[in-house]
């Protein structure tokens, strides 16, 4: 299956919604679900499995609306009702909490014991124990197993949390999932120690690091599942980096919505003998290991890491596939020049695409917490980005004084002056900790994050109004829209960090 064929097969089925019996869609989407899943990602161009990736969602929110449409208004046959969970739940696309209302509403209106139990089901996979207790199952235990925990530790992408691993390991909940295998099974995915978790977090913002990298960067932040062991006790934890360093949380927190948008599991087809023991050994001793980030991904120094180069390493560690850098930072001479006045001149960059098309990883499946409109305005607001960061020169003289302040801190804190420990403990950074790379890029990043954040703010309201939802996506062409061009260009030209020079001022 082609992308190309993909995407027509996605806008024929838009096309024709409103006139597939149940059994019929519930066919299709089975098909098209299927068919996502066996694409040949090395043999596709990254940009179009983007742009692919953005469609999927939006065929899907379509319909699980469509699907929802028809239970509101009471017009699923009877004996068509236990496929409205069987459809759910291979659609992957969590509903929103007034769609779950919903759903839980025609459920029991329709008293039907075999809906309670498929309901039931559904709900588990979707890990919502709320709706799970309301439905009583013979299957209860079971059901609340493939549930996961029930605790929602305020755990989130990037940022320090007053959850730390010494105090979410002490709750047992964080080991009760349905175990099978060397894994665990969760979300409707089977987990095994050394996949890949490649999630749009739920940050805005949080992209702007990747965002002058080609191809285009499939997805901001990476995560490596593995089985630890504590005090007697088996945890399904993630490891990732974040703004501190490294750290291990709960499976369930990082496929939250409110830490991860949508996430997309990867995993090496040939597991070596002992691949999982070996990969759950390394993971738990690094958090303890490493010192901080690290901005440059190529970089040999193991005391300071970022997000993909924990992947590259766990597998090195294991015996498994070495996953090549087969990213760069843009060529373009303007963003070349760009980089360079921040000091960063790095020609390659282990990219999060890099795992997706390379030959030893497959694809295992998706977990869509349905922040469609807040994806695509972020993906517009770094494509955009992007574009403009081409188009002018970097004017280090038109940044905020929060850059020079942010370049003063650093310099203390690297020193380990008094000073820089003050400027650093309201943020839990030390000279330890400071993430590792260009002192102009570390005192830019959040600035540029902020920026960015602000635009996709401003630009989610006008998402809806700038496209026919009854049409398949195009990322580009909605990029191009007067109203959306009109945003982009006051909010990061013009607005309070109008740092760039473009050619047509001089």
């Amino acid at each position: 299956m082609s992308n190309s064929s993909l995407t027509q097969k996605l806008q024929l089925s838009l096309s024709r919604l409103l006139h597939l019996s149940l059994p019929d869609l519930l066919a299709e989407v089975r098909e098209i679900q299927t068919d996502f899943r066996s694409l040949s990602r090395p043999l596709l161009p990254i940009n179009e499995l983007v742009s692919l990736k953005y469609q999927m969602q939006h065929w899907k929110q379509r319909i699980l609306g469509h699907v929802l449409d028809l239970v509101s208004r009471s017009v699923v046959e009877p004996q068509d009702q236990r496929l409205i969970f069987a459809l759910l739940a291979i659609l992957e696309l969590k509903p929103t909490a007034i769609q779950l209302k919903l759903l839980a509403r025609w459920v029991n209106e329709q008293k039907s014991p075999e809906l309670k139990e498929g309901a039931s089901f559904y709900f588990a996979q979707i890990a919502e124990h709320a709706l799970l207790r309301k439905f009583s199952s013979k299957r209860e235990k079971a059901l609340q197993r493939l549930a996961g925990p029930r605790i929602n530790a305020p755990i989130y992408a990037n940022a320090p949390s007053r959850w730390p691993f010494e105090k979410w390991v002490q709750h047992e909940e964080f080991q009760s999932y349905q175990f099978e295998e060397e894994g665990v099974r969760y979300r409707g995915i089977g987990f095994l120690p050394g996949d890949v978790l490649l999630t749009n977090v739920n940050r805005d913002g949080n992209g702007v690091y990747t965002a002058v990298v080609e191809p285009r960067a499939y997805a901001y932040h990476l995560g490596i599942f593995a089985m630890i062991e504590h005090e007697g006790r088996i945890l399904p934890v993630v490891l990732e980096t974040y703004k501190l360093g490294v750290r291990a949380i709960p499976l369930s927190c990082f496929l939250a919505g409110k830490f991860s948008s949508y996430v997309e599991v990867y995993r090496v087809k040939e597991r070596p003998v002992g691949f999982s023991s070996k990969i759950n050994s390394w993971i738990a001793g690094l958090p303890g290991q490493t010192r901080g980030y690290n901005f440059d991904t190529e970089d040999t120094d193991r005391d300071y890491l970022s997000c993909t180069t924990i992947g590259r390493l766990a597998y090195e560690q294991a015996g498994g596939p070495l996953i090549a850098t087969k990213s760069r930072y843009i060529a373009d001479p303007q963003v070349q020049k760009n980089l360079a006045k921040l000091d960063f001149t790095r020609p390659e960059f282990f990219s999060l695409s890099d795992f997706v098309n390379d030959p030893a990883m497959t694809f295992v499946g998706v977990v869509d917490n349905n922040h469609f409109e807040w994806n695509i305005a972020r993906e517009l607001c770094e494509r955009y980005f992007v574009e403009f960061f081409r188009s002018g020169e970097l004017q280090l003289s038109r940044l905020p004084v929060l850059f020079w302040l942010n370049r003063f801190g650093i310099r203390q804190m690297r020193a380990g002056k008094i000073l820089g420990r003050l400027i650093g403990f309201p943020y839990g950074l030390t000279q330890r900790n400071l993430p590792k790379g260009p002192e102009k890029v570390l005192a830019v990043v959040e600035i540029y994050e902020h920026l960015l954040a602000r635009s996709v703010r401003r630009l989610v309201p006008k998402i809806a109004a700038n496209w026919n939802p009854g049409q398949l996506l195009e990322i580009d062409t909605l990029l191009q829209t007067t109203e959306i061009q009109a945003l982009l260009s006051k909010e990061l030209r013009y607005g309070t960090y109008g740092f760039l020079k473009l050619k047509s001022d001089s």
